[in-house]
């Protein structure tokens, strides 16, 4: 039987490589996004509606799923002064209050399973905090450790959790920024690297696990728009 994953965030940039990359390699993919595919395996939910988000996902959970990668997020970056409470609020359910409950949802059926693997995509921004960065980076802190945390909590379960810290990717994130990642090979990421990356993490063998995984452009880069 295929197995079946459930990927936040699908339709573009990194969440769409990871879930071609899972398909190609015979998953059973279901997607939630604000927005949704044309595939017909992605739900249309607003994952910052954190109110009404246990109900969307409660639906899902009727059948157990064997992996979770959690991918969906934004960014904004200025100063701190410079951020509306509705901003602080939208960062931080988007990021990682999300993340949270639907963890929280999903988990029982993987520890009665014995089995499963977790996947966050986090960020370079949870280890390395820079100015201008400072809702983004609490978020991204916030899900490392949450992850941490699980990961030592869902160990004998035989659930694998695991982190995947990418750099620079260049994809649509960086359209409404003020910064984007050098245009040559080696001064960004590609989404499929990340996806990669989570194959990696799905195929290990059985008792490892992979807690956290930092990839760079091996001359990152960024220019000033």
């Amino acid at each position: 039987m295929k197995k079946r994953a459930l990927i936040s965030g699908n339709t573009r940039g990194i969440g769409k490589a990871i879930t071609d990359t899972l398909i190609q390699n015979g998953y059973d993919v279901v997607g939630i996004a604000r927005n949704k595919a044309q595939d017909g395996n992605t739900r249309s939910i607003d994952l910052a509606n954190i109110s009404a988000l246990p109900k969307h996902i409660q639906s899902l959970a009727k059948k157990p799923f064997d992996v979770i990668v959690h991918n969906a997020g934004c960014g904004l970056f200025g100063p701190l002064e410079n951020l509306s409470f509705s901003d602080i609020q939208h960062i931080l359910n988007l990021n990682l209050h999300a993340h949270i409950l639907i963890t929280k949802i999903l988990l029982p059926s993987m520890k009665r399973q014995k089995k499963g693997d977790i996947i966050f995509i986090g960020s370079e921004s949870a280890k390395t905090a820079k100015k201008l960065g400072t809702l983004y980076c609490a978020s991204k802190f916030g899900l490392r450790g949450f992850a941490l945390a699980l990961r030592d909590e869902c160990a004998r379960f035989g659930i694998r959790v695991s982190l995947i810290h990418p750099g620079a990717v260049k994809t649509d994130f960086f359209q409404e920024q003020h910064f984007q990642p050098g245009e040559n090979p080696g001064e960004h990421l590609k989404a499929e690297d990340v996806a990669k990356a989570v194959l990696l993490i799905l195929n290990a063998r059985k008792g490892t696990v992979f807690e956290e995984i930092f990839i760079q452009p091996q001359k990152p880069r960024f220019i000033i728009s």
